[in-house]
């Protein structure tokens, strides 16, 4: 009798020789191109962007010689990615009234109607905190009223 050929990956398996013939009796496992490891996977949560801002407290300074007066305006910043805190020039102007706020970079840039500036410029602080900015005010009579808004921009993180 003829040796059994032999089969990779037979297992459970009876292996008859009948007339030359061979059957196979039982079941046939395998298992080929498959493995198993520990995979990586990231899980991704997004949360939509949101902020709010809130004005508290409008402190008139004292004259400043040669440059008009001086003063503070607090607002409550809160958000949930990094934001830019931005003064843009409004209507209702006096045509005489000239005004400066603290830019990012620190010094005082002049706002005109319809321009902006830039007062803070946080990447990514989360929570709420105040912000302070500082105005300079020339030729305006109320200075609890300045024509100015202020806009809160939110920068999503990537």
């Amino acid at each position: 009798m003829a040796p059994l050929p032999k089969f990779a990956n037979l297992i459970g398996c009876t292996a008859l020789v009948l007339g030359g013939s061979l059957v196979l009796v039982g079941s046939l496992e395998a298992q080929v191109g498959i493995s198993s490891s520990a995979v990586p996977v990231t899980l991704l949560a997004r949360v939509p962007l949101q902020g709010s801002l809130e004005g508290l407290l409008i402190q008139p300074g004292i004259g400043l010689p040669g440059k008009g007066h001086g003063g503070t305006v607090t607002l409550r910043v809160s958000a949930n990615s990094g934001y830019r805190l931005v003064v843009r020039g409004g209507g209702g102007f006096p045509p005489d009234a000239r005004i400066w706020v603290r830019s990012v970079s620190g010094e005082f840039q002049e706002v005109i109607q319809g321009s902006s500036v830039v007062v803070a410029d946080d990447a990514h602080p989360a929570g709420v905190e105040e912000r302070r900015v500082e105005y300079r005010i020339q030729g305006a009579g109320d200075e609890t009223a300045l024509p100015v808004r202020y806009e809160l921009q939110i920068n999503p993180a990537i």
